[in-house]
């Protein structure tokens, strides 16, 4: 499959469109189904929502939380503060009850750049990974990263 998309064009949507596409496709006829936007609480007591989760079919827990953030044009704190709800959201449902065994991801549609200020001082990979959230830049995938994510989910089948 390859995906294209500018990655200041984008909107949210259309990211969480092509991923959950990718997913389904990964999944079908698999013990596993992908789920949209379900209600997961996290650590905190908090109830989020993300934007993707895999279920096991046969035990019906999660296999996979996956969350999607589209940032536009680069603009003075957006990109930071996209980063900064995700990784909230993200460690909270980690910590939480509901999804102990989980892989969690991030999945943003461009990586950060000069422009966005703040945000390209962080190295955001390392900065998910310290709570053991993979992150993928989805128009930045080449043909060995595609190979990375499609070997992580194919795992999970």
């Amino acid at each position: 499959m390859t995906i294209y998309m500018d990655k200041y064009e984008v909107k949210g949507s259309e990211l969480e469109n092509q991923v959950k596409e990718t997913l389904e496709e990964i999944f079908e006829g698999s013990s596993c189904e992908v789920l949209k936007g379900p209600k997961i609480r996290g650590c905190s007591g908090s109830m989020w929502r993300p934007d993707f989760a895999i279920i096991e079919k046969s035990n019906n827990g999660f296999a996979a939380i996956i969350e999607c953030k589209g940032v536009g044009l680069p603009k003075s704190w957006q990109y930071h503060a996209q980063m900064c709800e995700a990784y909230i959201e993200l460690n909270d449902l980690r910590l939480g009850p509901q999804s102990p065994s989980a892989k969690y991801y991030l999945i943003v549609n461009r990586p950060q750049e000069v422009a966005d200020r703040r945000a390209s001082k962080i190295n955001y990979k390392t900065m998910f990974n310290c709570i053991n959230v993979k992150l993928y830049y989805w128009t930045e995938l080449d043909k060995e990263d595609w190979q990375s994510f499609n070997d992580e989910f194919f795992q999970m089948r």
